[in-house]
């Protein structure tokens, strides 16, 4: 099938100083295409692609090998400038990149809340400036999945084009002084150079994400632990050139081994994967793998064409796909975010409208902003182009700039609405979960390490067990301890659930710690001889993983075990979230925001869909052999007529967040006077035993 039909950059055939040549290579266009497909369809929420991220990953690859590669042809040469690469990678990436942005700014102007719109502004600045990659490191301490659709981020997509302006910035100057050393012009000295730079970086992320334990922040973000792809890439280019006939067998199976390698990362890492420490190493090897099996091809004059896998990977719809690659990328995350955020989870249908409005946008944006800046139709000389992208930068900067100082235009609100505004996010943000408590580990619990609850300096007759759900409610019951005049402790650990063996995996669990956190937990209620132990948890997150059968029969197990001895055990049913008309992540903060600015209807839900959500739970709960006493804790937002449940009240919100992290106004006013009401005499009753 012939691909110059279609129009690639100018292939260029000599090769000099022992390196592969750069040639113009179709099935590197269609390495491409799965990447950003990849991207694109995780973001969309489309079913096959949990670990589509790393097509981010697999970008990082290409771009170091083609960059690497023309900066080696021209330093052999003896053409290289800086001024001359800078200038082609203007061309390449900032024009697309300024009409994106600008976009961008103009509707959120018209769609976005104020917070929401000055946020925009702010890091749109910071992506004029190349630092985007650090403003959300900075800004969202939660890392990249914490930031959901409708969390109004437009231009979150953006850190990694941040990484690759960065690397540009940095990595040509630092190759052309290694290459002025005579004994680094060889491509085996090089390599050796670009192999150890490449594994003190990949060092540096397992590090970060193994002390973190669920990825660390600034190991997703920035570019020192980062750079070992782009450097994986460039290792490639930097690799002696051969021609040899041997080893065609073993370029296949590098090249479909390595493409297998991707897809197996798009279809079964996840979010809960620890990334990018060696969670990262299968997608960029695999990268690597795939483009150093058809190198050959491409090098060697009269050579056999490319592995079938790069055969498959140069048919025309795959490289049409990868000539829109970057424009796709640069157009697919704002148009999702948008719709997100004033409509919620999409619907199939919708989804398909929207992924064709982002790839016609691509397609506009490939055919009259990339080709014409690139093929020089528009902006022909140097400095013209760097005069141009100077005047683009100012004006995105006074743009964003104007965003954030205006807080979003908020003037063009009335100033109750403000006021109200004021009031919901005083209120969202005050949670014993996003608070000062702290997480604790089994070490914590195997030496009593665990903090007070309750009269000071008591004996503890009351722990409470749980996960960040079991965080929020710690207020209330230190207040509930101190009116019974009872001491108390409490353990507690996100994402990880209060009960006895029972293996779990979810970000800023314990994970792998999880059935000794358990252990410890009940070896403490022992060795202190607790009377009371409260368990609160977001309890259908772990029926839904394990299945109703196992998390049924671990949870009845903990209690019977718990209840030894006369022990009483509380269970706290959970409170309503999740599957909002929002979806599982709707942020009840920006649905009270939508309301009060859009005049959006407040999400509820209705009552047969939490039963049927927390079936595993209730089920137990209902069994006349289990001895444990259950508190609905539902039942203080269920409406009147009994049929749905509200976390909104008066346009505020009673969580901060989708995943029901209660505020501490609705723990005072929903939740404290339900446990005085259900735990109060049993406790009243142990402090009098107790004296």
């Amino acid at each position: 099938m012939n691909n110059n039909k279609l129009p690639p950059p100018p292939a260029e055939n000599s090769a000099s100083g022992g390196f592969a040549p750069l040639v113009y290579r179709p099935e590197i266009d269609g390495l491409r295409a799965v990447a950003v497909l990849s991207v694109v369809f995780y973001h969309a929420k489309i079913g096959g692609f949990p670990g589509g991220f790393v097509g981010v990953d697999v970008f990082f690859v290409i771009s170091g090998f083609l960059i690497t590669s023309l900066v080696l042809k021209e330093l052999a040469a003896g053409t290289f400038s800086l001024a001359g690469f800078w200038e082609r990678r203007l061309r390449r990436i900032w024009p697309a990149l300024t009409v994106m942005v600008l976009a961008t700014l103009a509707a959120g102007a018209l769609l976005l809340a104020p917070p929401d719109c000055a946020r925009l502004g702010k890091s749109a600045v910071a992506q004029a400036l190349l630092s985007a990659n650090f403003f959300f490191w900075k800004a969202d301490i939660h890392g990249y999945w914490a930031l959901g659709l409708v969390e109004s981020r437009p231009l979150l997509h953006t850190w990694s084009l941040a990484v690759e302006e960065q690397f540009y910035l940095l990595f040509p100057p630092l190759l052309a002084g290694l290459f002025a050393f005579a004994r680094t012009r060889t491509p085996r000295a090089l390599s050796l150079l670009l192999a150890l730079a490449a594994g003190g970086s990949l060092s540096a992320a397992c590090a970060a994400v193994n002390v973190a334990g669920k990825g660390d922040v600034a190991a997703f973000f920035l570019p020192p632990t980062r750079a070992w792809e782009l450097l994986a890439g460039a290792l490639l280019a930097a690799l002696p050139a051969t021609c040899s006939a041997r080893g065609r067998l073993w370029r296949e199976i590098a090249a479909w081994g390595g493409l297998a390698a991707v897809v197996a990362s798009v279809g079964f890492y996840s979010e809960q994967t620890p990334f990018p420490g060696l969670a990262a190493v299968p997608p960029v090897l695999g990268a690597a793998l795939f483009i150093w099996g058809n190198g050959r091809a491409a090098a060697c004059p009269g050579a056999p064409a490319p592995t079938s896998a790069g055969r498959l990977l140069s048919s025309r719809p795959a490289v049409a796909i990868g000539l829109v690659s970057y424009s796709l990328y640069l157009w697919h995350w704002p148009v999702l975010v948008f719709d997100g955020y004033r409509n919620g989870a999409a619907t199939p249908p919708r989804t398909a409208a929207l992924l064709a409005l982002a790839a016609a946008l691509s397609a506009l944006s490939w055919r009259f902003v990339e080709t014409p800046f690139r093929r020089r139709r528009l902006v022909r000389s140097r400095r013209g182009l760097f005069a141009a992208a100077a005047a683009a930068v100012g004006v995105v900067v006074l743009s964003g700039a104007l965003l954030a100082g205006t807080n979003g235009f908020a003037r063009r609100w009335p100033a109750p609405v403000l006021g109200k505004l004021a009031e919901i996010q005083k209120a969202t943000a005050d949670t014993d979960y996003t608070a000062a408590t702290r997480e604790f580990y089994p070490e914590d619990a195997a030496r009593g390490r665990l903090p007070d609850i309750g009269v000071p300096g008591a004996k503890p007759r009351l722990l409470l067990w749980g996960d960040s759900h079991a965080m929020c409610l710690i207020a209330a019951m230190d207040a509930l301890c101190r009116e019974a005049g009872v001491g108390g402790k409490f353990a507690t650990h996100a994402n990880t659930p209060p009960m006895a063996g029972f293996a779990f995996s979810g970000m800023h669990g314990l994970d792998g710690q999880t059935p000794r956190w358990a252990a410890e937990v009940m070896g403490y209620v022992e060795r202190e001889n607790i009377r009371h132990v409260v368990l609160a948890a977001a309890w259908q997150t772990y029926a839904e993983k394990a299945g109703d059968a196992v998390f049924t029969a671990a949870l009845t197990d903990t209690l019977r075990r718990l209840a030894r001895g006369g022990r009483k055990v509380w269970v706290l049913l959970d409170v309503p979230w999740g599957n909002l008309p929002g979806g599982p992540d709707f942020d009840i903060h920006h649905a009270a925001k939508l309301s009060l600015f859009f005049n959006a209807p407040a999400p509820e839900r209705d009552h047969a869909t939490h039963r049927r959500l927390n079936g595993a739970i209730y089920e137990v709960a209902e069994r006349a052999d289990v001895p444990a006493r259950f508190i609905d804790l539902a039942g203080a937002f269920l409406s009147p007529d009994g049929t749905r449940y509200g976390m909104i009240e008066n346009g505020i919100p009673l969580c901060n967040d989708g995943r029901g992290h209660l505020t501490r106004d609705a723990v005072r006013r929903k939740i404290l006077p339900l446990l005085r009401e259900k735990m109060a005499p049993s406790l009243r009753a142990e402090a009098g035993a107790a004296d």
